[in-house]
């Protein structure tokens, strides 16, 4: 994503979300977001998105399937807090997606897993209204 794009395909990607009723702070926005604004030749949002030259319904399919499992395993974490858990995965991309994420904190509030991210190393260099778009706030 060239420089000048990068502000109008994030609100885009922020305003799809909306339009959508997805959470900006939602797996799958955070790797589209991602995917905008790191940089490309070592971008996991890129790899686990399976952004190609020929995308096909097989990939999106594919990537949804992959952050599923890690929706998954964020779920696991907060319903089984003291079991010693982990998603064996070949994926490359996935994996350093996860660890990206920087994911901490799974609780279970109103019958739901929340957690807490900290994905500074997916989004270098990002401002404080780009940040704020996604968290609510300019840190």
């Amino acid at each position: 994503m060239s420089r000048q794009r990068r502000d109008v395909v994030w609100n885009r990607v922020v305003d799809a979300a909306a339009r959508h009723g997805l959470p900006t702070a939602s797996l799958v926005v955070l790797a589209a977001l991602s995917a905008v604004v790191s940089p490309q030749k070592n971008n996991p949002a890129k790899g686990l998105l399976k952004f190609g030259q020929e995308y096909a319904l097989a990939d999106v399919y594919n990537a949804l399937a992959d952050i599923r499992a890690l929706e998954i395993l964020t779920a696991l974490f907060g319903f089984f807090p003291h079991e010693h858990l982990m998603l064996c995965t070949a994926d490359r991309d996935m994996a350093l997606f996860w660890v990206g994420l920087a994911a901490s904190n799974f609780r279970v509030q109103d019958g739901r897993c929340t957690y807490d991210v900290n994905p500074t190393l997916l989004f270098p260099n990002i401002s404080a209204t780009h940040w704020g778009s996604v968290f609510g706030t300019s840190n």
